[in-house]
């Protein structure tokens, strides 16, 4: 199952046939456009199709389909009738479990990694995946060069280890994201992509310190901060999408 992000470009040839007898079957035949991985784009077409599919998600997302494992390789784009490149985002029906959670720990939120997310205590949110979009856009930046994913990455580890070594050096490196901007700026020379990151890092890191001011035992009610809508994130990352990377929006309108 996919979401393609443009409306017009969603056309699927259906060719079913049925026999009205007891026990008849519908033979189907799905024909759609060669994709192709996000990853082989450079710097500012990947963004444009990074964006298409947070955009499509977010529509399904309101219309009550969840995906739940958004990373780099659920990321495609296939090119329309008129060569102009679509986002993608695919594996709606492929999402792997780790410890009966849906998510790939290198692209898994925060909250989904730590113990209570690992306990099933913790409910898979529209949060968890916009922020799967967010370490999709980071691994991006620093394990692909030119269009080729880079044959030693300073991620590597991300990709092999648990998850709580995983929730580790994800904590770790937003601490720490400065030391990385040199790296992500030669590899993509784009300067937007990496500040798109940046930026919205400052808000995950901002949201797990409200988050556990709402745990905290003796807080008091009318002192503890609500969650943010999904519409209000959503908003909170096109902020910082518009004010980085204007030329995306431009694609988006055009």
């Amino acid at each position: 199952m996919n979401a393609v992000a443009d409306k017009d470009e969603r056309k699927t040839l259906y060719l079913t046939k049925l026999q009205q007898t007891g026990g008849s079957r519908g033979f189907c035949i799905l024909v759609s456009p060669v994709h192709r991985p996000v990853t082989e784009l450079h710097s500012e077409d990947f963004a444009k199709m990074w964006w298409k599919c947070v955009l499509g998600h977010k529509e399904l997302w309101d219309h009550g389909i969840h995906h739940r494992d958004v990373g780099l390789n659920s990321l495609m784009y296939y090119k329309n009738d008129k060569s102009q490149p679509v986002g993608i985002l695919i594996d709606y029906d492929l999402r792997p479990k780790i410890n009966g959670r849906i998510g790939t720990p290198a692209f898994m939120a925060f909250d989904l990694l730590n113990s209570r997310g690992l306990a099933g205590q913790v409910m898979q949110l529209y949060r968890h995946d916009l922020e799967s979009f967010f370490w999709a856009l980071v691994l991006f930046c620093l394990q692909n060069e030119n269009g080729k994913q880079r044959k030693k990455g300073p991620l590597d580890a991300w990709l092999k280890v648990n998850t709580d070594i995983c929730h580790e050096k994800k904590s770790g490196f937003l601490n720490r994201m400065d030391d990385f901007t040199a790296l992500a700026t030669s590899l993509n020379p784009n300067l937007n992509l990496w500040c798109i990151a940046y930026e919205y890092a400052f808000k995950i890191i901002a949201q797990q310190e409200q988050r556990k001011r709402l745990r905290r035992p003796r807080a008091r009610p009318a002192q503890l901060p609500t969650e943010l809508s999904n519409d209000m994130l959503f908003k909170e990352l096109e902020d910082v999408v518009l004010e980085e990377y204007a030329s995306i929006m431009t694609y988006e309108n055009a």
